[in-house]
């Protein structure tokens, strides 16, 4: 079985809970990944000065 990389996987999971009935409110995170995919709004960025992955 093939894995997800981490940007689906996240984004699967957004989906999930949000077909569960749930409602995302904000979405946080310091990489691209925790972003996509939306299932969210608003969202935001944070900065990482410790590594950057675009």
């Amino acid at each position: 079985m093939k894995v997800p990389s981490p940007v689906f996987f996240k984004a699967i999971q957004r989906m999930n809970i949000v077909n569960s009935g749930y409602t995302i409110i904000l979405n946080m995170g310091d990489q691209a990944s925790d972003l996509f995919g939306s299932y969210s709004q608003p969202d935001f960025k944070l900065p990482n000065r410790f590594y950057v992955f675009p």
